[in-house]
Order: structure tokens, then C-alpha cells, then sequence
């Protein structure tokens, strides 16, 4: 399987966490439990290009997570989110401290 056409592509196969730069795209290979941390929202603008991380599940669930001082906002719990094997989830950046993930999670 290819990534994205990112040329920030990451994949993790055998790591149990990464912790993303902006602008990344990231297939999770194989395995569970793994979690994708994402860059601080405040480093990751429109105007760079970078606002948007996309993590493809091709392996078992993903946990996506927000480093200290950022939140998901459409999510109940609002520092992680997990997704499911085969889910593409876009996580975009406000700029500032807010994640929106939209895709399919589940």
C-alpha cells in the first residue's frame, strides 16, 4: 500500500507511538495499540500548508492523541480519539490549540 503523496509520509509497523510533525501523513501498518501523537495545532497553519495530519489504520486501531495544551473538538473525550482498522482519519489544525478530525473513524 502506498501513502498519500505526502513528502512527510510515516509508517509505523513495529513502534507502539510516534509523535508527528506537521503536515504528516502516516499509515499504521500492522499491529494495535499504537498511538499517533500529533504536532502542537499552534505549529500547524493554513498559510504554511501543514494544517492537516492524515492517519490511515491498516493494521488494528489507532489511538490519535494531542499534546499538552491542545484539544479535539468534536470528539467526547477531548485528548484522544480512537480509530479503526481500515478508518482514515483527517485531523486538521485551527492554528492555535484545536484538532477537528473528519474521515471515517470507525
Amino acid at each position: 500500500m502506498s501513502l498519500l503523496g505526502s513528502p512527510f509520509q510515516r509508517k509505523i509497523s513495529t513502534a507502539d507511538s510516534l509523535t508527528v510533525e506537521a503536515g504528516t501523513d502516516v499509515l499504521i501498518e500492522t499491529g494495535s495499540s499504537k498511538t499517533v501523537t500529533l504536532p502542537l495545532a499552534r505549529l500547524c497553519t493554513l498559510e504554511e500548508g501543514n494544517s492537516v495530519v492524515r492517519v490511515v489504520a491498516d493494521g488494528n486501531s489507532v489511538t490519535l492523541a494531542v499534546q499538552t495544551g491542545d484539544t479535539f473538538i468534536n470528539s467526547g473525550d477531548t485528548t484522544t480519539i480512537a480509530i479503526t482498522n481500515g478508518a482514515v482519519a483527517y485531523c486538521e489544525s485551527d492554528g492555535l490549540n484545536q484538532w477537528i478530525v473528519t474521515g471515517r473513524t470507525s
